[in-house]
């Protein structure tokens, strides 16, 4: 299989699979664009996905019934260089990174045993952790239930709506279970751009990519620039809730990082 050119981020998911699905230009027509916002972030099917590049973040829920997911992610390329009368340097791929990531889903216990789905309102026994308003994945006769809700109380899901089947309990028998989808944020980085013959540098790609150097003496010997790096991460871009540092940078679970710049005069860009 070729090395792909363009950043991708492909995944799969499984029940402690194995499987590894290499993302590329060779995958294309294989798999499933998807845009979205940070706000809403669709639930992913079986099927493999993949995200391109797009300058901003995008995200995705896991179902219910996952256990981890399957996840290439590949950096941004390199820009080549630009020499005048020279030899181009030739930017480096993006590396190339594949690993199997565990689910993480917060599970409390509901009491609205008995009762059928679809409810306006879900009774359990706390909300704390969950968002205001989203969706929930609710255990019934029926397996898993996908529940949209639009806002809470300390104990309950208010303006709910969706789903089919009996809710179980109460007590000596199971309750159901009501589940927190995961969400995963995903960074895909931008290729770097190509140096010019206007003496600037070429300009890194989106997620950390560096800007391209010139040359010595006003020189037309231009780097081109870094490609940025792709990245799965739990915390979304601007959020304050990551216990680390702060910040969503320390929520990343998985890293590819981008290729250099090809290097004005014949040097190659370096590879992660």
């Amino acid at each position: 299989m070729n090395k792909p050119e363009s950043p991708r981020f492909a995944r799969r998911l499984g029940l402690m699979s194995s499987v590894v699905l290499l993302a590329g230009s060779t995958w294309a027509g294989l798999s499933t664009p998807i845009t979205a916002s940070a706000s809403v972030c669709p639930t992913l099917t079986l099927a493999q996905t993949t995200f391109t590049h797009t300058g901003g973040q995008q995200c995705f829920q896991v179902p219910a019934d996952a256990t981890s997911i399957d996840v290439t992610l590949v950096g941004g390329k390199g820009g080549d260089a630009d020499s005048p009368g020279g030899t181009n340097g030739t930017g480096a791929f993006g590396a190339s990174v594949t690993a199997t990531v565990a689910i993480t889903n917060t599970t409390i216990s509901a009491f609205s045993a008995g009762l059928f789905l679809p409810q306006s309102a879900i009774n359990v026994v706390n909300t704390t952790g969950f968002p205001t308003s989203g969706t929930i994945n609710v255990q019934t006769s029926n397996g898993m239930q996908t529940v949209t809700y639009g806002g809470t109380t300390s104990t309950s899901f208010t303006g709910a709506s969706g789903g089919t089947g009996q809710m179980f309990g109460p007590s000596p028998g199971p309750a159901s279970l009501v589940t927190k989808p995961q969400t995963f944020y995903v960074e895909v980085g931008g290729n770097g751009t190509a140096g010019s013959t206007g003496g600037l540098g070429g300009i890194g790609g989106d997620n950390g990519g560096g800007t391209g150097g010139t040359g010595a003496g006003g020189t037309q010997l231009t780097a081109g620039g870094g490609g940025g790096a792709t990245d799965l991460r739990t915390v979304s871009l601007g959020s304050f809730t990551c216990p680390q540092d702060g910040s969503s940078v320390a929520s990343r679970v998985l890293v590819a990082g981008g290729g250099g710049g090809g290097g004005g005069g014949a040097p190659a860009g370096g590879s992660p």
